[in-house]
C-alpha cells in the first residue's frame, strides 16, 4: 500500500528528500533509513547512470557466486560476494504504477544479512519508493538531485 509521499516539491537535494522520508516514517511509527549517505549515493547513481552502484548484484548473480539465498546466510560470508548487496531484481507489487518496470535494491544491510528495507526504482521513472517493512507499504521519493 502506498502510504504517502514525504515531500511535495520536485527539486530538492537527495539528502533533504531522505531526511524528509525519515521524518515521515518516524511519524508513522515505522523504521527509518539508517544509512542516509548510502541511499543518497544510490539515488544519484541511478539518476546519473541509470543503474545501481557496482557493489550491487542481482540475487541470481549472487547465487552463481555461491550464496544460498537463504535469509539465514550472510551474503558477506563468501569472498566473491563480500561487501556486495542485492539489487537489480525485478519487482512487481500492488500499489505501484503498472506501466513501469520496477527494480529493487537492499538498504541498511547489516553484516551481509538482508533486512526488510528496500528501494524500489526504475531507470524509466524519476520517482522511486522506499519500503521498510518488506514491501507491505511504500513511501514515494520525489525526484532529487
Amino acid at each position: 500500500m502506498l502510504i504517502g509521499s514525504a515531500h511535495a516539491q520536485t527539486r530538492v537535494s537527495c539528502e533533504q528528500e531522505v531526511r524528509e522520508v525519515n521524518q515521515f516514517l518516524s511519524e508513522q511509527g515505522m523504521p527509518v533509513i539508517n544509512d542516509v549517505k548510502a541511499l543518497v549515493h544510490v539515488l544519484r547513481q541511478i539518476k546519473q547512470y541509470e543503474r545501481l552502484p557496482p557493489q550491487y548484484l542481482t540475487s541470481n548473480e549472487a547465487r552463481r557466486l555461491g550464496w544460498s539465498g537463504k535469509a539465514s546466510d550472510s551474503l558477506w560470508g563468501l569472498r566473491a560476494t563480500n561487501q556486495k548487496l542485492i539489487g537489480g531484481d525485478a519487482f512487481r507489487g500492488p500499489g505501484l504504477p503498472a506501466n513501469v518496470q520496477w527494480l529493487s535494491a537492499d538498504l541498511d544491510v547489516s553484516r551481509g544479512y538482508r533486512g526488510n528495507k528496500r528501494l524500489i526504482y526504475s531507470p524509466e521513472s524519476p520517482i522511486s519508493f522506499i519500503s521498510v517493512d518488506n514491501y507491505r507499504n511504500f513511501v514515494e521519493l520525489s525526484p532529487c538531485h
